[in-house]
């Protein structure tokens, strides 16, 4: 029912009209009729009608000017004008307030239900109109977020836009163009999607309105756009977000954020933070990288040119080959050192990582081993330098232990003899292959010589040498008070010390007494 307020200052009309119609069989209900406009101005304020019957002339408040007040507060106000003989002026007056209705007193029945008929469709399309455009507002309003997403999706990831779509898009979505910080924060390990919508949903539920602007998923990762706050507030929100995580999850979360920036910048804002995340590969998983933090790095680092950064690999074989696990150990990690001072590309940092271990399966030709090119996979997908040196650490130590188990197995009675003779007589000053063949052995030098390079892959002096340097290691370590002259005596140098030094040397990189003295882990 649609509501109806007469007004007239002739009681007669008044009450004519009020007995006359069937209100509620038109689709109306009368709530009351005004003898003067002032009376009908308080009385629309109260009952808000959707329909005024109105004279136009009126004292104190006439016709027209009842009109123009109501329609300042209520312009959808319908109204159906009376009017008498003489006053089209009045007439043509009120169409600028938009009537449409005319009827001519003194008026009956049937001219009074056609303008209410008119009335009451024009009131019915008007509501079946206002009820589509709601029922498109709710539907706009549910599709405006993910409008919304996928527009600051493609902008953050650099898809182009002139300057009128971008002046459209942010109208439209109301987006507000100010300064903001973007964030990135990224799973490490292997995980799955609703790992990473678990993250996405506690950075929205932790954020809070007044910080986090607008968060998305791009290629697993969680991106937030945060208000232009300080350094300290995203610290603060970051270590909330992996507090509240850990609940869900213990894995690690590593994050980047930018610098403040103008909304038009955030594209590159964003490649700065992608940049960040990629020198996890170098700083570690679970932490806050920024560009100071790369930039601080980078200083540090050793900055070769990559046409410089040479790797060669034969030490790292041969001391595989030979079975010695710890010069295996040592080799490599000053491989990794190299390349962790170098701070090249990751991508290039892999290559050379898979070029060594490359390098370990073709010089290993045991086909039981468990070594094989997955490796080279397993490398391409592992995210920081560390995991990549464990990985062909281990791999490395494994194969030295095999071959150094062969070399065992496959030395004969006599070489396994000539081993076992070394270890008991390395502070023999005299210890060589000519005094074992002749004292100890009663065998030809030259045979002896040539089968222990055969079945160990080290000439006998080599081998003794660095038996007679790994002993002097273990004594330094051990007994520190003692002179360098008693260590070379109890390695078979006694005789001259100075050479002992000069070869120590060359072995470790260090003198005796630097050794002593090098920092200990």
């Amino acid at each position: 029912m649609y509501k109806v307020l007469l007004v007239d200052d002739e009681r007669i009309i008044r009450e004519g009209i009020a007995s006359l119609i069937n209100w509620k069989n038109c689709g109306f209900e009368l709530i009351g009729a005004a003898e003067s406009g002032i009376e009908a101005l308080h009385m629309i304020k109260t009952y808000k009608p959707e329909v005024v019957i109105t004279d136009i002339k009126m004292p104190a408040l006439n016709g027209l000017e009842l009109m123009a007040e109501v329609k300042k507060d209520y312009p959808e106000t319908i109204f159906v004008v009376l009017s008498g003989y003489g006053e089209f002026d009045y007439a043509n007056e009120a169409m600028k307030y938009g009537v449409r209705h005319y009827l001519l007193k003194p008026c009956n029945e049937n001219q009074i239900m056609e303008a209410l008929s008119d009335v009451h469709s024009e009131l019915e399309k008007k509501k079946r109109y206002n009820e589509f455009l709601r029922r498109n507002q709710e539907k706009l309003e549910k599709v405006l977020p993910l409008v919304k997403e996928q527009f600051l999706r493609d902008f953050i990831m650099d898809r182009p836009y002139t300057t009128e779509e971008m002046d459209y898009y942010c109208d439209l979505l109301k987006i507000d163009r100010k300064k903001m910080r973007l964030i990135l924060f990224q799973l490490e390990g292997n995980y799955s999607f609703a790992e990473v919508l678990a993250l996405s949903n506690t950075i929205n539920e932790h954020g809070g309105n007044e910080m986090v602007y607008f968060s998305t998923i791009i290629d697993e990762r969680v991106l937030v756009l945060v208000n232009d706050v300080s350094i300290e507030k995203i610290i603060e929100f970051i270590n909330t977000v992996k507090i509240f995580y850990c609940y869900y999850d213990r894995r690690e979360i590593t994050v980047s954020y930018s610098d403040a920036v103008n909304f038009e910048d955030i594209p590159y804002a964003y490649k700065d933070a992608l940049e960040c995340l990629k020198y996890t590969f170098y700083l570690g998983e679970g932490i806050i990288i920024t560009k100071n933090d790369i930039r601080e790095d980078t200083e540090k680092g050793c900055n070769y040119e990559l046409k410089d950064l040479i790797f060669n690999y034969d030490k790292i074989n041969i001391a595989v080959k030979s079975g010695n696990t710890e010069e295996v150990k040592d080799e490599i990690g000053k491989f990794f050192d190299k390349l962790r001072s170098s701070k090249i590309n990751v991508s290039v940092a892999k290559t050379y990582c898979m070029e060594l271990y490359l390098s370990l399966i073709r010089q290993h030709r045991n086909p039981e081993t468990e070594i094989n090119s997955k490796g080279i996979l397993k490398i391409g997908k592992m995210d920081t330098i560390d995991q990549i040196q464990k990985y062909i650490t281990e791999t490395a130590e494994r194969l030295s232990q095999e071959n150094y188990n062969g070399i065992i197995r496959r030395h004969n009675h006599i070489v396994k003899k000539m081993i076992k003779l070394i270890y008991e007589n390395i502070d023999n000053n005299n210890l060589s292959l000519k005094w074992l063949a002749k004292n100890k052995l009663f065998m030809n030098e030259g045979y002896l010589g040539k089968l222990f390079n055969r079945e160990t892959g080290e000439k006998f002096s080599q081998f003794v040498m660095r038996i007679r340097m790994e002993k002097a290691k273990e004594l330094l370590d051990l007994y520190q008070n003692d002179k360098v002259y008693e260590v070379a005596e109890k390695v078979g140098l006694g005789d001259n010390p100075q050479y002992f030094s000069h070869v120590f040397k060359k072995y470790t990189g260090l003198t005796p007494t630097e050794y002593i003295n090098r920092p200990k882990n």
